[in-house]
């Protein structure tokens, strides 16, 4: 039985200056079997070892975690919904059943995203299930050198693995859809699904699919030597859409980040005339080396890497009306939304 939730928020400001935004969850709540339990019920000897295992499983440092109170471990475990019964740790959901609500049944990308950093996804990852070594062990050291050239474009952002037994078994047809889907990787590790359950994004490296010539395929793509690389998640992205779409009837798009004006900017002061002064190729590395993965004002995500089709577009999109006039294309404040300003928009509007 779902509790009831007080929807006034309530902060906790702790020792390590954490400031948790909280809604706390009241009467009994059922999760997985087990009733959940907040830190208040937590020995000393229980919350040493769940700051080290913080420490392990998130990558933040022993001084942070060991400034974590008993009352910001609390704040962190109500806002996750997360029963923590040490040393056992199951898959967690939230949503309805544990007395967290979500403001959508699909999320955002960015909502999508898992930051170790924040307490309350700490502990989410704390309880997650980590794909088996069925898939490749993890801890293993990799193979000499970087992924091989035929497995990505960029293999130096990829590790050359082991694959595990589950990289060649046919053996289950329902395994091999002729219509498959795919959710983008993010960066990270973790991927935040739309009910509030973690996952492995490990288990999306492998992809099966059935041809349209009725042949069952695995393809394997080697996970990136750092989770968090724009680069390679990019990548990634483009590799499993481009197996998708040449050996089955499904074609979809890729989550194109707009440019803003920032990128625009660079874009109208490195033009001659309407076009790359230096060529096209040192353009487009000059470009990616300013922004891939940085974080410009007003935006939340790092800037993905740009192919030349893409900066191409871009610049034949706007160049008769501002870049081919020295002109930088004027957009809303708010990251990646365009402002209606080519003149073809404001006629549209007047008919």
């Amino acid at each position: 039985m779902a509790g009831s939730i007080v929807t006034k928020p309530e902060f906790v400001q702790g020792a390590s200056g954490i400031k948790l935004h909280i809604n706390f969850v009241r009467n009994t709540i059922w999760v997985t079997g087990a009733r959940k339990r907040d830190a208040s019920h937590l020995d000393a000897d229980t919350l040493d070892r769940l700051r080290a295992h913080l420490v392990k499983e998130t990558g933040l440092s022993a001084a942070r975690i060991a400034n974590y109170s008993k009352e910001e471990l609390e704040a962190a475990i109500s806002l996750a919904g997360m029963p923590f019964s040490p040393p056992s740790h199951k898959k967690l959901k939230l949503g309805h059943n544990n007395g967290i609500i979500l403001k959508s049944a699909l999320a955002a990308r960015k909502q999508r995203i898992v930051d170790p950093k924040l307490a309350a996804d700490a502990l989410l990852i704390l309880g997650a299930t980590k794909a088996s070594s069925d898939v490749y062990d993890s801890d293993a050291d990799s193979l000499d050198g970087d992924a091989p050239s035929s497995t990505t474009t960029k293999p130096e952002l990829f590790r050359n693995i082991q694959w595990g037994s589950a990289a060649s078994d046919y053996s289950n047809d329902a395994d091999f859809p002729t219509e498959p889907s795919f959710d983008q990787f993010v960066p990270g590790r973790w991927e935040r699904l739309a009910d509030g359950t973690l996952k492995d994004q490990k288990h999306k490296l492998l992809v099966r699919l059935t041809s349209k010539d009725g042949r069952k395929m695995i393809f394997k793509n080697p996970p990136p030597k750092d989770w968090n690389d724009q680069k390679a998640i990019t990548a990634l992205n483009k590799r499993v859409s481009q197996q998708i779409r040449r050996n089955t009837e499904v074609r979809f798009r890729l989550e194109v980040e707009p440019y803003v004006r920032e990128e625009r900017a660079w874009i109208c002061d490195h033009l001659l005339q309407g076009k790359p002064a230096n060529g096209w190729k040192a353009f487009v590395e000059a470009f990616n080396a300013q922004f891939v993965g940085k974080v410009l004002v007003g935006c939340e995500q790092p800037r993905p890497e740009r192919t030349h089709s893409s900066l191409t577009k871009e610049i034949e999109r706007f160049g008769k009306e501002f870049y081919g006039k020295g002109k930088v294309p004027e957009i809303q404040s708010k990251c990646g939304r365009e402002r209606a300003s080519r003149r073809s928009q404001r006629r549209s509007r007047h008919v």
